[in-house]
């Protein structure tokens, strides 16, 4: 496997991972504007378009952007039934 084709099936598979963190954002999250500034840092890359350089940088910022976003929610979620986010994961 390439390095390129890895991008490409990653890119793919963020794609996929965008439409679901939107959907939970939509239906479970009382707040979900944290969320959609996260997503906004960074969309989800074009593995058709882009040079292989720029998208394992794209890659690598969506990531990011999802992992924030993901945070959010599970914040979001423990603030809706009453567990308090401390970072200590107890």
């Amino acid at each position: 496997m390439t390095i390129s084709l890895l991008a490409k099936g990653l890119a793919e598979a963020l794609s996929v991972q965008r439409v679901a963190i939107e959907r939970v954002a939509e239906e479970q999250v009382r707040d979900p504007e944290p969320i959609w500034l996260a997503l906004a840092e960074a969309s989800v890359p074009d593995a058709s378009g882009a040079g292989q350089g720029g998208l394992i940088k794209a890659v690598g910022e969506t990531m990011i952007a999802h992992l924030r976003a993901l945070v959010g929610i599970a914040r979001d979620l423990e603030a809706q039934i009453g567990i308090p986010f401390d970072g200590s994961g107890n």
